[in-house]
């Protein structure tokens, strides 16, 4: 597992999409002209945003569209550090990987 300190950016049921599209838009005006900081992962030539996407949300809250959406988004703003786990979404269908699924149909449109 990798930890990284930094802001968790955390969705629930209860936040919808233009909620998100909000919040969004102002981290994207914050950034305007800055360029992103990244920090270096200690003994690897990996670099992360220190914002970190949690990932919980694909499949579940968003539907795979939304999530494209969302992650061009974040790509477009200078983030790279997304959060996931094989288990995500178990509670909708007890198995998981929905959003792993989600992120990997993203990787593969982008050729990433």
């Amino acid at each position: 597992m990798l930890l990284c300190p930094g802001m968790f950016i955390v969705f629930s049921k209860a936040i919808n999409l233009s909620y998100f599209k909000l919040l969004y838009s102002l981290v994207l005006n914050y950034n305007r002209g800055i360029t992103m900081k990244k920090v270096n992962i200690k003994n690897t030539d990996l670099e992360v945003s220190r914002i970190n996407f949690g990932g919980n949300v694909f499949g579940w809250t968003l539907n795979e569209k939304e999530s494209f959406e969302i992650l061009d988004a974040f790509v477009e703003a200078g983030f790279n550090f997304i959060d996931t786990a094989d288990t995500y979404s178990w509670w909708v269908n007890g198995v998981g990987g929905q959003s792993e699924s989600i992120l990997g149909k993203w990787m593969n449109d982008r050729n990433n």
